[in-house]
């Protein structure tokens, strides 16, 4: 099973970011653009995950939801970064940053400690973001400079839970399933 664990996002959020979409795809711009449905705000990936593993997996989210209360988290602006030579396109967060980035850490203490994921991958640096597209082919640097600084509607997010997801790989592009969410509960 392919699995990450994510936030789930607003239906404003998710309509703020096909905006972006849509202004990008207006101007030509070469993209493999995130179908709606997939946008997601991803706080851990673990990538192939045994079936028989599910139980570490679930008492770890368990965990790692318990001691953070609900949050708002606030998204502005636009943002690039490259991989293997492309861009990839992300809208960014602002207020509640932090708090994601706590419950993220947390998160993963927790996967590493069941050994579901790596040191190196426990101890990187969360940035939180919603990927809305990968570069494809060549881009007219102007055009997307000029899209860049249109940039995006802000748009706000309740964290209340997170999710465990199965991704599943086609020739259509990804499928994601909820498979167990837990709510943030404070104390502990």
């Amino acid at each position: 099973m392919r699995l990450f664990i994510a936030v789930p996002i607003s239906e404003e959020l998710r309509k703020c970011a096909s905006r972006v979409i849509a202004d990008f795809s207006r101007r030509g711009l070469d993209f493999k653009w995130t179908a709606p449905e997939n946008i997601h705000l991803t706080l851990s990936f673990l990538g192939e995950t045994p079936e028989a593993r599910l139980p570490e997996v679930e008492s770890a989210l368990r965990a790692a939801a318990q001691g953070h209360e609900p949050f708002d988290l606030a998204f502005l602006g636009l943002g690039c970064f490259e991989h293997r030579g492309k861009r990839i396109l992300w809208m960014g967060t602002t207020e509640g940053a932090e708090r994601l980035g706590e419950l993220a850490l947390s998160l993963n203490r927790k996967l590493l400690a069941a050994g579901l994921i790596a040191q190196k991958e426990a101890e990187q640096p969360y940035k939180a973001h919603l990927t809305l597209g990968r570069q494809r082919g060549p881009v007219n640097h102007q055009v997307f400079a000029e899209a860049m600084k249109d940039g995006a509607p802000g748009a706000r997010v309740r964290v209340e839970r997170i999710i465990l997801f199965e991704s599943r790989l086609s020739s259509l592009g990804p499928t994601h399933t909820e498979l167990l969410s837990f709510p943030l509960k404070p104390g502990l």
